[in-house]
């Protein structure tokens, strides 16, 4: 059962990498200032608290909440549930210090490129991470397997 669930927890990461850059267009594209001076403030705060992990989450739950598509929000909210099944094990990689560095950048990458209102930067950052976690994740699986 463990297997299974990192498996689906690593095509929930590639599903996200696949489609994150189109779905942020759209997404971003609708937003008030708002919204985005929530998404912010939900990032600072998680980074004061030391909670760099839950990037991901809060970036998830924003595109859920957010996105014009009720589709689109449905699919993610379900990949959101998927993920959750592999943070017991991302926290468990949490005590690498390459690793709590990977989400501390992350964070402040994206909390400047909100604050900026440079979504396309936002775009990018957001596939390039989420195709990084992928690989990480995939490497973490695999080396689990034995």
């Amino acid at each position: 059962h463990v297997h299974m669930a990192l498996k689906y927890f690593v095509e929930s990461l590639q599903f996200l990498a696949l489609t994150i850059r189109p779905v942020c267009q759209f997404t971003f594209g609708e937003i008030s200032d708002e919204a985005f001076c929530e998404l912010i403030q939900t990032l600072i705060r998680f980074h004061e608290e030391g909670k760099d992990y839950m990037v991901l989450d809060a970036f998830l739950t924003f595109i859920i909440e957010h996105c014009p598509s009720a589709a689109i929000g449905h699919c993610y909210h379900k990949l959101a549930k998927f993920l959750t099944v592999g943070y017991p094990f991302s926290l468990q990689q949490w005590k690498a210090e390459d690793y709590k560095q990977m989400f501390s950048d992350m964070i402040l990458r994206v909390t400047k490129s909100l604050e900026c209102r440079d979504i396309e930067g936002l775009i990018e950052q957001w596939g390039t991470f989420l195709e990084e976690q992928v690989q990480y994740n995939r490497t973490f699986v695999e080396q689990t397997k034995g």
